[in-house]
């Protein structure tokens, strides 16, 4: 197990989870599987067919579902690490204001402030923010697959979602004392 592992190699390390909301992550997973089908000219399967049982509950062992489970991937941590040695980074606030949450883990590493404002451009293509190198290195920026309208899974299957996810996510609340959003 990885949090077993990790600890015997230096447990003082400290870890950072970047989590957003588990619905849009988990539509979000979804859309890279059904594009690589896609690539691949396989056959692509309805969301709900794959992340629900025929009775509508939710099927965890679906990857792009346990991926969005974060209370149960933060307990296995939490066996091995106090919670004060992993930051918790909200994905969504990333995206939307990534110089705040790069300075947050900044303060975490105790690190002095390397990155600045006038190093993060916004890339109206991708709707996502870029990195300028300081030494004028070519920018950076999230891959091809990153940025693409997420596949279309339905208004049942999204609040079956949201209804399902959420004991998981007040579970993953009450374990970092913080709320989000969801």
């Amino acid at each position: 197990m990885a949090p077993e592992r990790i600890y015997h190699m230096n447990e003082s390390i400290k870890l950072i989870l970047i989590v957003r909301n588990p619905v849009i992550r988990t539509i979000s997973d979804f859309t890279q599987v059904h594009y690589t089908k896609q690539a691949k000219n396989k056959t692509q399967i309805p969301f709900a067919s794959v992340a629900f049982s025929k009775s509508g509950l939710l099927l965890e062992n679906y990857k792009p579902v346990r991926n969005s489970l974060y209370s149960k991937h933060l307990l296995r941590w939490l066996k091995y690490f106090p919670l004060d040695q992993i930051l918790i980074v909200d994905g969504d606030h990333f995206i939307s204001e990534p110089l705040a949450e790069l300075r947050r883990v900044e303060r975490f590493l105790h690190l002095e402030h390397e990155i600045h404002s006038s190093q993060m451009y916004f890339n109206r293509t991708k709707g996502f923010f870029c990195f300028r190198h300081a030494d004028g290195k070519p920018p950076k920026c999230l891959g091809e697959t990153k940025g693409r309208s997420h596949v279309e899974i339905g208004e049942a299957a999204e609040n079956n979602l949201r209804r399902q996810f959420a004991p998981y996510n007040e579970k993953f609340f009450s374990l970092i004392g913080h709320r989000f959003d969801w």
